[in-house]
């Protein structure tokens, strides 16, 4: 028996070493085991508390060392860092007889607006119609509660603080609700709880790939909860749903389709709340400024919505998701932020405005199936006039925010090569419908410049800026990389487009070097950020573009070796010669009364046809396709 396997442990995981514990386990004062969740312990995750280390694994040192260092710096006793829960009103039963009643209300009022008086007084308010449309109707709640649904999570306080103060230098990239520089967590947490959810799981993803998966799975439970089990539709709601699709990182994971999914939602709850066209109670002067701040949040959470979907493309969306349509309604709302005061304000409808016309741009050329390719050409010429209008009133200090930036460079590449964005390039046989309207090369040259501005712009911006870009900023660096690439390698909608000139102009290939490289040394930690992770991904668009540059140039270094091999009619290499041969037969009746060019006179001056001589000199020594020396 003593050589014997040792048995496995029960819970049958690898072994794993833990260098420090977490303050959960330090306080209860037992042993941090690691689970199958990366950073996270086995009682954190049962327990669903955030999981934080703060001390250092201990390091051995000799005992005088040890006892001299502790008595010039003595450490404080440590600690255990607060706590904190939020709270969600989540009813979960519904008492019938009142539901009963509030029914009969229902259908009385509705009779009541239905049929008009015989005394010709109009159609009674019911109460239903007054209240506020951000409001949904209370239900009555039950004591007893799913034990299930009734679990909440344990938060880090240091921990969401800290990632609140982090949200705020990622608010100016999608200024979507207003966020006091002043507000706390525990302030958040009493008075917009979804939001504060949505806040700091959309920070902490800037931080790491998979997030906190503590406040992603929280943030996915209550919304499941509010939106499909008590079809709560407010406007808490909605500026969460916004905020987390902002910041969620659906470009590291392209087959996931979760946050096109939270858009239509999103689009939905805007629809019930009746945020897309305007109240009749609330008629506002659009050059007038809006004082109350529901009514501001409201518009926000608009135009958010609006800019959101019209960046990221069709193509990444859900078949389901509506386009969004420039109204007179867009365009008051535009005016009534610039007039707010605020600077993210102004900046939201600066980029509202924007992707307005870049889409626009994008379905004339892409979609435009009811229109001829004149008729096209003519609205883009309007669009165009339309951006250089838009772009001469955005004052100086929005337009020149990254964001802005970016966005009226983007525009300007829909307008010029906006063929080249489309994602599935199928052949002109294949394609349904009216073929996309194919661009000049005038267009696609002045692009190349463009591109190069965009991606030169990205290219200085800093870490830390490019680390709280939002969804709608990495769609327009990834479409301006799929632009690049597509111009200096092959343009099948323009084939008189030089390529090589394009690859020399861009230096691309340059450009996602320094774009793979580490600025700064990166500390010896477990967590990957995002931009890690798009380095990463670069470093592999990086080796297949430079593999297809180098299969170009080869290409191109073995094409003058092939003219000499093979059959003289199939290579191009018999061209010339046909040419003289058919002018030659064309001045057979008289060459004498002909001027002829001076190496055809010196070949037919003596009467010798030693053009014919040549020609046959140029083929005869062909056989079994190959030419003798």
């Amino acid at each position: 028996m003593a050589d014997a396997a040792p048995q496995p442990s029960g819970d049958n995981l690898p072994r794993k070493r833990i260098l420090a514990a977490c303050e959960a386990c330090r306080d209860n004062k037992i042993r941090c085991r690691p689970s199958e969740k990366p950073d996270v312990c086995r009682k954190c995750l049962a327990s669903k508390r955030e999981c934080i280390v703060r001390a250092k694994p201990r390091v051995r040192r000799r005992v005088f060392e040890q006892s001299s260092a502790s008595e010039a710096n003595p450490h404080p006793p440590a600690v255990p860092s607060k706590s904190f829960t939020i709270d969600f009103n989540i009813p979960l039963k519904v008492d019938v007889e009142e539901d009963f009643e509030s029914l009969r209300d229902a259908h009385a009022n509705f009779f009541d607006n239905l049929v008009p008086h015989e005394d010709g007084s109009g159609p009674s308010q019911p109460e239903s119609t007054t209240r506020s449309l951000d409001s949904t109707p209370a239900l009555a709640t039950a004591s007893d509660h799913n034990p299930d649904f009734q679990a909440k999570p344990s938060f880090n306080l240091a921990s969401a603080e800290c990632l609140l103060i982090s949200f705020h230098s990622m608010l100016c990239h999608f200024p979507c609700i207003e966020l006091d520089a002043d507000a706390s967590v525990s302030l958040l947490a009493s008075s917009r709880p979804f939001v504060l959810l949505a806040t700091l799981a959309a920070a902490s993803g800037t931080r790491s790939i998979q997030g906190n998966s503590l406040y992603d799975e929280e943030f996915r439970r209550i919304l499941g909860l509010k939106f499909v089990a008590c079809g709560e539709r407010t406007l808490e709601i909605l500026q969460g749903i916004l905020i987390y699709c902002a910041w969620y990182p659906f470009h590291l994971r392209p087959r996931n389709k979760q946050p096109f999914r939270y858009l239509c939602m999103a689009t939905e709850v805007i629809h019930d709340l009746g945020l897309d066209r305007e109240a009749q109670t609330g008629l506002h002067s659009p050059g007038e400024p809006v004082t109350t701040t529901q009514q501001l949040d409201r518009i926000r959470a608009y135009l958010g919505c609006f800019y959101l979907v019209s960046t990221v493309p069709r193509e990444w969306q859900s078949r389901d998701q509506a386009p969004q349509e420039w109204s007179k309604w867009t365009e008051n709302c535009c005016k009534m932020l610039e007039c707010s005061g605020v600077e993210n304000d102004a900046v939201l409808a600066s980029l509202v405005r924007l992707s307005s016309t870049g889409t626009e741009a994008l379905r004339t050329i892409n979609d435009g199936s009811d229109q001829s390719h004149q008729q096209s050409r003519l609205v883009l010429l309007g669009l165009k006039a339309q951006l250089q209008n838009i772009e001469s009133c955005i004052p100086p200090h929005v337009a020149s925010t990254p964001v802005v930036y970016m966005q009226s460079l983007f525009v300007h590449l829909c307008l010029q090569a906006g063929a080249l964005f489309r994602l599935t390039r199928l052949p002109l046989r294949l394609t349904k419908g009216r073929p996309p309207l194919l661009p000049e090369i005038s267009e696609l040259y002045a692009s190349v410049d463009v591109t190069r501005q965009l991606l030169t712009y990205v290219l200085g911006l800093d870490d830390t800026i490019k680390a709280t870009f939002s969804t709608a900023d990495w769609c327009r660096f990834i479409s301006g990389i799929i632009l690049a690439i597509r111009l200096t390698l092959a343009t099948p909608e323009c084939p008189e487009f030089d390529t090589c000139w394009a690859r020399s102009r861009l230096q691309l290939g340059e450009v996602l070097e320094r774009l793979c490289e580490e600025k700064a040394p990166k500390i010896a930690d477990k967590t990957i950020d995002v931009l890690s992770a798009m380095r990463a991904i670069l470093g592999v668009v990086r080796d297949k573009y430079n593999q297809r540059v180098d299969l170009i140039n080869h290409r191109r270094q073995m094409a003058p070796r092939k003219l000499s091999l093979g059959c003289p009619m199939l290579d191009g290499s018999m061209d010339a010669q046909l040419e003289l041969w058919q002018s030659t037969m064309a001045m057979a009746g008289d060459l004498s009364t002909m001027e002829l060019p001076a190496d055809m006179a010196g070949g037919l001056g003596d009467g010798g046809d030693t053009i014919l001589q040549d020609l046959w000199g140029t083929t005869g020594g062909w056989t079994y396709g190959a030419l003798s020396q």
